[in-house]
């Protein structure tokens, strides 16, 4: 079973073009869009350079970091959020283990070639502010505009 890989939001032409300006124009890196696991997001500008030179960001998953690469980055990228550790849960952690850590999210940007499901197993540990929620019914174009690695 292969992975494809979900567009970016400029890329999906089913969308109209207000709603993505309005979508983009909105990204916010210093607050946390309402998150929960299940909801789509998209990545904002600024995750290409917070994920390549952060060592708090996270890959999970055979080669998926590369992948990504290839595909020309992660700013603007719509995936799905497949975990999501809030404040008090990562106040706790921090407690617990004396860390630093910062509200994150995991995402997945992938679907299996076979049946358009949410590929769990290549994903992104990422800083929360760096996701800006989404209309669930974008990811669904996207799902379906996914395209081979």
């Amino acid at each position: 079973m292969s992975r494809l890989l979900i567009p970016k939001l400029d890329e999906l032409v089913e969308i109209p073009t207000f709603l993505k300006k309005v979508y983009i124009q909105s990204q916010n890196n210093e607050f946390i869009d309402p998150l929960w696991k299940g909801v789509a997001v998209m990545l904002n500008n600024g995750a290409d350079t917070l994920i390549n030179n952060s060592s708090d960001s996270i890959w999970y998953g055979n080669n998926a970091h590369s992948l990504f690469e290839k595909k020309l980055g992660y700013n603007g990228r719509i995936g799905i959020v497949t975990q999501y550790e809030d404040r008090q849960s990562v106040d706790f952690m921090n407690k617990l283990y004396r860390m630093k850590q910062v509200p994150w999210v995991r995402i997945s940007c992938f679907v299996e070639s076979i049946d358009n499901k949410i590929c769990g197993i290549s994903s992104i540990s990422i800083d929360a502010r760096f996701c800006t929620s989404l209309p669930f019914d974008f990811f669904d174009i996207a799902r379906k505009k996914a395209q081979p690695l």
